[in-house]
Formats: structure tokens, C-alpha cells, sequence
């Protein structure tokens, strides 16, 4: 038999055993076609992300631009020629720190012709004082002598009242022959005598009376004067002497306090008056921000409110401060308030004119239920997400939102942490729609 012949001979028999088994097992057939037949379902593709929690905070945004609290232009307050300029202009300074000088000589001079006429007033305080001495002493005598003259004058009026009674005793007794006429003239001059005496007396006593009040009206003179020097001394100690040393201090114009010098507009050799600013001083560990907020955000302010500044032309600055103060007034111009933020510096780069953009911090929650802010759908103006479920189906939750930062979504309630929440292809899904999860590229990558 040729080999062609044994070729066709098998074909024959694999023929034959195909139709056999195709006529013995007709059920068999059927099903295998049926499930030909029947459609394969397929999970529509997705990308998930757990359900996390997190920190979330919400802003009220606003900008303005950085300004010093403390800003002061440094005037002279005494005029004259600049002997010394001592601090150049961006140099940090210290409170009390010389920064000008001025000629002194015409203060000093001042100064010393208010000395020298103290130096007089005192003097002539202790030579009055001397006198005023002398006087007392000479009141204390002219009493003295008036009341030793009043002390002989009470004798003499007992001499005299006595010697008149012997006068009148010896006329009687002339008359009578008992005295002689020589008696009776000598107890004439005894009377007469105690009458001189009287008289002299009491020139005396006016006299001594007189000189005493001379003396008290010289004393009230010179206690008068003493206490118009010691006022003079007064006057020219506190104010003529205090003013000149004063203004000879002026002529060293020195800081206001600690900060930092800006536009120098004095040279050396300048005669400047009081009006002729000389530095522009600022202190840059005070800055503040005073921003315009519109009065429909006023509810949402209050003092000790965070604040973190960004600068577009410092990207990489990030600077916080706090709310000081909220304007009680509108400006019912703009209808804003003005609200002022104390900023804590930072020290390389927030300057004085620095534009800054401002977010309040009005809420800071932790520990929350967050998610972005792409993957929320609306219907009927409710929120909702799709999640998978155990089964693999997308599934629908209406979720209550809160508070957004960015593009990120605080979460109330819907959803709870570690749900997978789909954050790619959400827009095509259907509630209870099968899935399918892809690994993320970068999930692929790090495994």
C-alpha cells in the first residue's frame, strides 16, 4: 500500500470519530454554544483612594502690604552746624544711640552764664542772710533796752509820787515854821529831778521803740528779699539752667529707639534748623499689616486669629501673625473694616512695603474625615461620591460637606475612614455598577 493511500485512510478514521461523538453527545453540544453565546460582563475601570483623616482649615483671604508699627522722621530740636554724622543710612541702631552732633558751644556758653548767675544769687542769699542775723539781733536789743527802761521808769514814778508827797507835806510844814525855806526847796528839786527823770525816760523808750520798729521793718525788707533770690535761684536752677542743659543734651541727637535707618538726608558741615529732617527711623521686630476687610466678613473676625502671609515674590516664605485689632467703624466709602495684624517677623525677609497676600485662619479642625474636592458629584444640589463595595459595585453615598482648603473637602457624614472612595471615573459609573480597580502608575512603580 503507497503511503499516499495510509495518509487518506487516516483522515478517514479522525473523520469518522469526530461524527460519532458529535451524534453521542448532543446535550453536551448545546451547552458548550450556550455559553458561547451568553455576553461576559466586564467591571468598568476605576481608580480609588481610602477614605482618610486629616487637618483642614478654613480662610478668609485678603492682601495688603507690610508696614512698621513704629515709623518715626527724626527732626533736630535745637538748630546748628553738624559737626559729626555717626550712623549711615540701613544700620541697625540701638535706643539712645547717638546718631548726630550738633556745635555745642553756643549752649555751652548758655549754660555757663546760667551757672555763674546762680553762682551771684547764692551769693547775695548769704550776705542777705547775714544781714537778716544782724537785724534780729537788734530787735532782740532795742526790746531788751525798752523793757530796761520800762523797769526805771516804774521806779521813777515811785520817786516821783513819793517826792510829791514830801513837796506837798514840806509847803505845809513851811506855813507852820516846822522846815526851814531850804527844806522845803530841796524837796522841790527831788520832785522836779523825778520829773526830768520821767521826761528822759520816756524820750528814751520812744526812741528805743522806734529803732525797733525800723529794725523789724528792715527785717521784713530783707526776709522779702531773701525769698525773692531763693526764688531767682529756683527759677534759674529748674528752668534757665535745666532749659540750657536741655538744649546743649539736643545738640546730640540720639535714637527714639531700637530699629533701623532709613533716607539720611544730613551731611556733615550742614547748618540744619528743627525742621530739616535728618533720618527716617523704623523698628522691623513691630511690623503690622492693616487689611480692608469687606463688613459682610465681619462676624467671621475676631482678635488672636491666625494669619499666614504669602509673598508671590517669595514663594518659598511662609510668615504668620495674629489679629491685634478690628476697627469699630466702617468706611462708608470702601463698606470695609480696617483690621490690624501684628506680624511676627521673618528676619531675612519681611521688610516695611513688602505686598503680602493674607489668610485668616477662621476654622482649624484636626482629626477630620477629608477627601478632594474632584471626585464630589451633585444631584438635585446634594453631594454625593461613589465608594466600592465588598461586592465590587460602585456605590452611591450622599455625603454633608464642610469646610473646604484648597482641593481638599471636610467630610460631616457619608463616608468613614479606609472606605474606597473612586477618584478617577466616577463620572461614569453607575450606583451598583460593577467594577474593576486599576493600580495607580505610581502604585505599579513603587511595587
Amino acid at each position: 500500500m503507497s503511503r499516499f493511500t495510509h495518509i487518506s485512510l487516516l483522515i478517514l478514521l479522525i473523520l469518522c470519530v469526530a461524527c460519532t461523538e458529535q451524534t453521542s453527545n448532543p446535550e453536551k453540544d448545546n451547552t458548550q454554544q450556550q455559553k458561547q453565546e451568553q455576553p461576559v460582563e466586564v467591571g468598568q475601570p476605576v481608580h480609588i483612594d481610602p477614605v482618610k483623616t486629616g487637618t483642614i482649615s478654613s480662610y478668609l483671604i485678603s492682601s495688603g502690604t507690610i508696614e512698621s508699627n513704629k515709623t518715626v522722621e527724626i527732626f533736630p530740636k535745637v538748630s546748628g552746624y553738624v559737626t559729626e554724622v555717626l550712623c549711615k543710612e540701613g544700620e541697625f541702631v540701638k535706643k539712645g544711640q547717638p546718631l548726630v552732633k550738633l556745635d555745642p558751644r553756643e549752649w555751652e556758653i548758655v549754660v555757663l552764664q546760667a551757672r555763674m548767675d546762680i553762682t551771684e544769687l547764692k551769693q547775695q542769699q548769704k550776705q542777705e542772710k547775714l544781714n537778716i542775723e544782724t537785724l534780729r539781733k537788734k530787735i532782740q536789743q532795742a526790746q531788751l533796752n525798752i523793757s530796761e527802761l520800762e523797769e526805771q521808769m516804774k521806779q521813777v514814778k515811785l520817786d516821783q509820787t513819793k517826792t510829791k508827797k514830801d513837796l506837798d507835806r514840806g509847803k505845809e510844814s513851811y506855813q507852820q515854821n516846822i522846815i526851814s525855806e531850804g527844806d522845803l526847796e530841796n524837796n522841790r528839786y527831788n520832785y522836779q529831778k523825778s520829773l526830768l527823770a520821767e521826761n528822759s525816760l520816756t524820750v528814751q523808750i520812744k526812741r528805743s521803740k522806734v529803732a525797733k520798729e525800723e529794725a523789724e521793718l528792715e527785717l521784713t525788707k530783707a526776709n522779702s528779699a531773701i525769698q525773692n533770690i531763693q526764688v531767682s535761684i529756683r527759677k534759674a536752677e529748674k528752668v534757665t539752667l535745666r532749659d540750657a542743659l536741655l538744649k546743649l543734651s539736643y545738640a546730640t541727637i540720639t535714637a527714639p529707639f531700637s530699629g533701623v535707618l532709613i533716607e539720611q538726608a544730613v551731611t556733615e558741615g550742614q547748618l540744619i534748623g528743627t525742621s530739616a529732617k535728618i533720618f527716617t527711623l523704623v523698628d522691623l521686630k513691630k511690623l503690622i499689616l492693616v487689611l480692608n476687610i469687606p463688613e459682610r466678613e465681619l462676624t467671621l473676625l475676631k482678635e488672636k486669629q491666625k494669619v499666614i502671609l504669602r509673598s508671590e515674590n517669595f514663594p518659598d516664605m511662609v510668615a504668620e501673625g495674629r489679629v491685634e485689632s478690628i476697627s469699630p467703624v466702617v468706611n462708608n466709602q470702601t463698606g470695609t473694616v480696617a483690621v490690624k495684624v501684628a506680624v511676627r517677623p521673618d528676619k531675612s525677609i519681611l521688610r516695611p512695603g513688602i505686598f503680602v497676600q493674607a489668610s485668616i485662619v477662621l476654622q482649624h479642625k484636626t482629626s477630620v474625615v477629608v477627601i478632594p474636592r474632584a471626585p464630589i458629584l451633585y444631584d438635585n444640589n446634594r453631594s454625593f461620591v461613589y465608594v466600592v463595595n465588598d461586592e465590587n459595585k460602585a456605590q452611591k453615598k450622599f455625603v454633608e460637606l464642610g469646610i473646604r482648603e484648597g482641593d481638599q473637602v471636610e467630610v460631616l457624614s457619608g463616608v468613614e475612614q479606609d472606605e474606597k472612595l473612586i477618584v478617577s471615573g466616577h463620572h461614569i459609573v453607575e450606583d451598583k455598577q460593577l467594577v474593576e480597580i486599576i493600580e495607580r502608575e505610581e502604585n505599579l512603580e513603587s511595587n
